[in-house]
């Protein structure tokens, strides 16, 4: 199960920089812009999720067609992160996302899920040591 499929990828995306437009005036110019944005984002993404959830219960899920425009490399990591979405419990999996899917800095990251730069070390390396004992196991190689 992905995160958000593009489309709400998107919704979330256009909201989020809605939101930061709004809330602009709450900026601190003397902080990183990037954490700040991507804290709101973070928030937007998991509103979704947890209004998406709901919404399951209620109905049945569909089928998502593949995306046929996506890219080579990304068809190929998809498989490890949906390994990483079913077997991560969240804040490790958002760890993981923002770091290497996102390329954010460790500082950065530590802002936006408000925890130490050694916390998100921490969790960064349990989950790659997870990751790699769980996909052992299923016979992938990484």
């Amino acid at each position: 199960m992905s995160f958000l499929d593009h489309a709400e990828a998107n919704d979330a995306t256009q909201e989020s920089l809605l939101r930061a437009f709004h809330k602009i005036h709450l900026y601190n110019p003397q902080k990183s812009f990037a954490p700040w944005l991507f804290t709101i984002a973070r928030r937007v993404a998991l509103n979704e999720k947890k209004r998406k959830s709901r919404r399951k219960e209620d109905s049945i899920q569909g089928h998502n067609l593949p995306n046929h425009e996506e890219s080579v490399e990304n068809r190929l990591l998809q498989p490890l992160w949906q390994l990483a979405s079913e077997v991560l419990n969240e804040s490790s999996y958002q760890a993981m996302r923002l770091h290497y899917a996102e390329e954010i800095s460790i500082r950065e990251i530590a802002i936006i899920m408000s925890k130490t730069e050694t916390g998100i070390k921490v969790i960064l390396f349990r989950a790659r040591r997870k990751l790699q004992k769980i996909a052992a196991v299923r016979g992938i190689s990484l």
